[in-house]
């Protein structure tokens, strides 16, 4: 998908956060936020709102953009950065790690040294929140050579054994995209937020 022309006409995600991002208020009631693939911005902003420090980092310029909008209109403190992850340099710790629906445009052998990476910069009693299309969905299937990261189901979860599971939750979930036909893909989906121990 061509990010920044989406980003540029449309609010593609809404500015309400995600379910799971929320839940993150459960657990931490402010600390440094790490939001990778933050696309237009609503969960980064939602947790500077509430008392965050927020990085929001995404490939896409349009995405960046709209988020640096957003905070110089609402006097809020978030650092934004254009950035792939993989070349992503992680200098700190962070209470929290959002990784939401970016793990698909990641090439699979790529992951485990991300997750690698991103587990070694959650400060102590840190949370990972992450959600992740699974191989039991449409996205899946409609890969033509397999090569970008789906976890099986229950996969997720058992990367993250030795942490303390916090939230699980594993359930069918409608993409944005649409088939040929005009069908709102769906995929099934993990959701997970983990407390580093």
């Amino acid at each position: 998908m061509d990010y920044n022309s989406i980003y540029k006409n449309k609010n593609l995600f809404g500015t309400e956060p995600h379910w799971l991002v929320r839940k993150i208020l459960k657990y931490k009631k402010s600390g440094t936020v790490l939001d990778i693939g933050a696309g237009q911005g609503r969960n980064s902003l939602f947790l500077a709102k509430n008392g965050f420090e927020v990085t929001a980092i995404d490939t896409s310029a349009e995405g960046i953009k709209k988020i640096q909008e957003s905070v110089a209109r609402d006097g809020l403190s978030v650092e934004t950065e254009i950035a792939d992850i993989n070349g992503f340099k992680f200098e700190k710790q962070y209470d929290v790690i959002v990784v939401l629906f970016a793990l698909q445009h990641l090439i699979k052998d790529d992951v485990p040294v991300l997750l690698e990476k991103i587990n070694g910069h959650t400060a102590l009693y840190g949370l990972n929140v992450v959600a992740a299309f699974t191989t039991e969905g449409d996205f899946y299937k409609l890969q033509r050579n397999r090569k970008y990261f789906y976890p099986a189901p229950g996969q997720l979860k058992e990367t993250y054994k030795d942490w303390n599971v916090l939230e699980w939750e594993e359930k069918q979930s409608t993409a944005f995209q649409k088939d040929k036909e005009g069908r709102q893909l769906k995929n099934l989906t993990s959701f997970l937020i983990s407390q580093k121990r």
